[in-house]
């Protein structure tokens, strides 16, 4: 059995990666993942975009979305501004090389021949659903279990570490109930 894969459907494959990455980071942190997935998925949307600016002679904007490069250099100057009162040096570069992840998300649809929501629905739908209950299971566990209750099931220190996931995984079923109003099967 061959499967096809479109150049628009790996865009959208690529872009959904991108937007759940932060969420199911955790999930891979907590299991010893040893790369950087977000990273792994930022180097190959900076390779597609380079494909794209070499292969294409002109990238059309509409007039529409004008505003669009506009809010972007907005993004760009604020996080320039932020380096002046940041404390540390170390962090304020760190955190200036953090700001151009959003950036890349934000530019990135721009390359992308056909947006296909439904694609980031059902990314969102069967990967980050099944992660955001095996965060809240294990959360209960970390919680409410008797001590010494699955003691070699769940690593309560190094779960512990990763309790601050929660605003990502609700940014993502945020987003899937969004999309559910128009791509679920029963509304």
């Amino acid at each position: 059995m061959r499967i096809a894969l479109s150049y628009s459907t790996y865009q959208n494959i690529l872009l959904s990666a991108f937007i759940i990455s932060g969420g199911i980071k955790t999930f891979f942190i907590y299991y010893n993942f040893r790369y950087d997935i977000t990273l792994l998925i930022i180097i190959a949307i900076f390779i597609d975009i380079i494909v794209n600016l070499r292969l294409r002679t002109a990238i059309r904007i509409k007039k529409a979305t004008l505003l669009y490069p506009l809010l972007i250099a907005c993004l760009v100057f604020l996080s320039l501004l932020s380096l002046s009162y940041s404390p540390s040096p170390a962090y304020k570069y760190e955190k200036f090389v953090l700001m151009f992840i959003p950036v890349l998300g934000f530019i990135y649809p721009v390359f992308i021949k056909e947006l296909k929501l439904k694609i980031l629905y059902k990314t969102i739908l069967y990967i980050v659903v099944p992660i955001c209950i095996w965060f809240i299971f294990f959360r209960y566990l970390l919680w409410y279990a008797p001590p010494g209750f699955l003691e070699g099931f769940i690593e309560k220190p190094k779960f512990s570490s990763l309790r601050n996931s929660y605003l990502v995984l609700g940014y993502l079923i945020g987003l899937l109930m969004i999309l559910s109003v128009k791509y679920a099967r029963f509304k």
